[in-house]
């Protein structure tokens, strides 16, 4: 009597697949990795993710902030890219291509890139926050303050143990302190509220 060979998971349908070899399953473990900075592990399943479902939105997203924080700025924006051309209406998406360029010291490209995510989803944080950074940066005191109020607001309408996304892990209690500290330094004689 012949033993037949186990079917292989990817020549398996839909369907019949286990549960840990489904796109959806591997793409949660995919960012549960990356929400506690274990890139190695985000990287391999966003990739395994990206095998089944090439143009998968966060999966290329996934491994477009991965490539953004190894320096690999054009592999990044590449990845960022294929996103918009499959949806051009994610936020992330922006603000990745926000992050890209203010790391290249395009300053002017930055800004745009977060302002269009802030067009998209005037709630998401992070964009404020980096506006008011670059705003800083800049001696922009009224602009830096206007947007990190934005942000104070936004934390302040979330809970203390709430980790906010693409904030490097940050909890919404510490970001919140942070922010308080870096409207502390503004030149406030300068702005008018």
């Amino acid at each position: 009597m012949a033993q037949q060979e186990p079917v292989a998971a990817e020549r398996l349908a839909p369907a019949e697949q286990p549960v840990e070899a489904k796109p959806d399953f591997i793409l949660d473990r995919a960012q549960k990795a990356f929400e506690r900075e274990d890139f190695v592990l985000a990287e391999k399943q966003f990739a395994m993710v990206l095998r089944q479902q090439e143009n998968q939105e966060q999966a290329l997203l996934g491994m477009g902030f991965i490539r953004a924080n190894q320096a690999r700025y054009e592999e990044a924006l590449d990845f960022c890219n294929r996103v918009l051309v499959a949806n051009d209406l994610l936020p992330e998406a922006y603000f990745l291509r926000g992050l890209i360029f203010e790391a290249q010291q395009e300053v002017v490209a930055a800004v745009e890139e977060y302002r269009k995510a802030l067009l998209l989803d005037l709630d998401f944080i992070m964009p404020h926050y980096n506006l008011a950074r670059i705003f800083q940066r800049l001696a922009q005191p009224r602009e830096a303050s206007r947007e990190l109020n934005n942000t104070m607001r936004l934390l302040e309408q979330t809970t203390d143990e709430v980790i906010i996304p693409h904030s490097g892990g940050l909890s919404r209690a510490v970001f919140l302190e942070i922010c308080r500290q870096d409207f502390s330094l503004l030149d406030l004689d300068v702005v008018v509220e």
